[in-house]
């Protein structure tokens, strides 16, 4: 290895033979100098609080990386790895079948945050032990064994049971195993929450993984079926995303979803139906106007289908139809007078035809400071109408510590009360509210219970229902990035349970 006290001794002829090299290069020329057989390079970025470290083994007298590493975490999280010769080696392909948010080591020692290839490693048996990354997590650590086969990639189903004494363990944590037929290389990312829908037979799946939909029943809410594309006519060329599932009175399954796949490659609405989630008929549109993602459908009493989509400046409107080619306009909501509205809002519909809508929104500029130099919070708040017309100025039910415009929202009514589940994705910190945590709120006739963070109960995007069977359903996914999730165990993944009073009584917050 090249010491630095050994460089600092080097003849000042010879330093100088190095001056003009830069990176690599000094690295193997300082190395060879010194009659090393191996240099450690390594290269650490910190940007908006988070580091980025890679080191690699060069091989000198062959020029060849013997072996690499690289991890991202913020200061206050670091975690020991090391470096070894590995010969032969070969590579463990691990997810886990409850969340892709998870730690897991590889005899000891640190191999990877979330789901993908950990290696090179060699060649035999190994401990594996798959554990949550938040330490408030509710979730405990698995540990189980692999054989790692030399030049071969083995597939490593992980685990997460819930944490002795977890408000929680009464529920179901699962999720859809990632088998995928073929390669995926495209490079679209922005895949958006699931759908969710059940009834007294299944819990049915729907989700948009790199421009096409794919879907997955439960017959009894714990194994799901491997992914099935839904392929032509529904999954085109085009990009298709932002799918949204119900059945309508006559007992059709109505998927409806967004695509680009008119001549304009505007996102236009689509819909199409199916009695079995395997045969679809040719999407029809809907209404010949782009729609932004966060839009909402749903039925009223009378059958009737409700449209809700931001109507720009904060504001959002409401149509009816019961083809789905004829709207009317029901009514509209406007923005908060001197508040900076964040698109996506969440509108749940009560057994008795009135409204809750809930919306995010700041109360300056987003990212202006504040006298003290502090940035927004994100609030969130919430009205309540008879019907679509008439809404009163909104009550702030929660504020978001910034940045808050990744919160998103999902909801059910159930057991008389409303139900909202306020969660934020981040993938660029680990710990604290305003990273991957969520909270539940629960409205009735005293007011909003607000629970404490849940931090990695949701880690990504989620939709929500309520079924007599099945109790709460929390369906979700972790959206890819760029270079974030690729990995086809990034979800969906599947909360459900009847108890939601222990969790919220557990864990119950402030109240607005």
């Amino acid at each position: 290895m090249v010491e630095r006290q050994r460089l600092m001794a080097l003849a000042k002829e010879q330093a100088n033979s190095l001056k003009a090299l830069t990176g690599k290069g000094y690295a193997l020329a300082a190395g060879k100098l010194l009659e090393a057989d191996t240099v450690l390079m390594g290269r650490l970025f910190l940007v908006q609080d988070k580091l980025t470290a890679s080191l690699q083994a060069i091989d000198i007298p062959t020029d060849r990386v013997a072996a690499a590493d690289q991890m991202s975490f913020r200061p206050v999280d670091m975690m020991e790895t090391a470096l070894e010769r590995v010969r032969a080696p070969g590579t463990l392909d691990v997810w886990c079948r409850q969340s892709s948010r998870f730690r897991v080591d590889v005899d000891g020692r640190f191999g990877r945050l979330g789901p993908g290839l950990v290696g090179p490693l060699p060649v035999g048996k190994r401990q594996l032990t798959f554990m949550p990354v938040h330490p408030d997590s509710p979730y405990g650590t698995w540990s189980t064994t692999a054989t790692v086969r030399s030049g071969k990639t083995v597939t490593v189903e992980g685990r997460l049971p819930w944490r002795e004494g977890s408000p929680w363990a009464s529920w179901v944590s699962t999720g859809v195993a990632p088998e995928y037929a073929g390669h995926d290389v495209r490079l679209y990312y922005r895949d958006g929450a699931p759908a969710v829908q059940a009834d007294k037979d299944a819990i049915r799946l729907a989700w948009a993984r790199r421009g096409d939909l794919w879907g997955s029943v439960s017959t009894d809410g714990e194994t799901f079926t491997p992914p099935a594309r839904l392929d032509l006519p529904v999954s085109s060329g085009w990009l298709e995303q932002e799918p949204k599932l119900l059945r309508d009175e006559r007992g059709r399954l109505m998927l409806f979803f967004l695509s680009d796949r008119d001549a304009q490659h505007r996102a236009l609405p689509y819909v199409c139906w199916s009695r079995d989630f395997r045969h679809w008929t040719a999407p029809a549109l809907v209404m010949d106007e782009s729609v932004t993602l966060g839009y909402q459908v749903q039925q009223d009493a009378q059958g009737r289908f409700l449209w809700v989509m931001d109507a720009g400046a904060g504001s959002y409107q409401f149509l009816a139809s019961r083809d789905l080619r004829e709207w009317e306009p029901l009514g509209r909501c406007p923005a908060t007078r001197k508040a900076h509205p964040v698109v996506g809002g969440l509108l749940l519909r009560r057994p008795d035809g009135s409204f809750d809508l809930f919306t995010r929104e700041y109360l300056r500029p987003r990212g202006e400071k504040g006298p003290a130099g502090e940035k927004p919070p994100c609030l969130l708040r919430h009205r309540f109408a008879t019907d679509l017309q008439r809404w009163p100025e909104p009550k702030t039910l929660l504020e978001w510590p910034w940045p808050g415009d990744g919160l998103r929202l999902a909801g059910a009514w159930a057991d008389g009360h409303p139900v909202v589940l306020a969660h934020r994705f981040s993938g660029e910190h680990t710990r604290g509210q305003g990273t991957c945590c969520a909270r539940l709120l629960v409205g009735g006739a005293d007011g909003w219970r607000v629970t404490d963070p849940l931090p990695d109960v949701v880690f990504g995007q989620a939709a929500m229902l309520h079924h007599p069977r099945w109790g709460f359903v929390i369906a979700w996914t972790r959206p890819a990035g760029r270079e974030r999730s690729t990995h086809p165990g990034a979800g969906p993944f599947v909360l459900r349970g009847q108890d939601l009073e222990s969790i919220v009584t557990s864990l119950k917050g402030d109240a607005p």
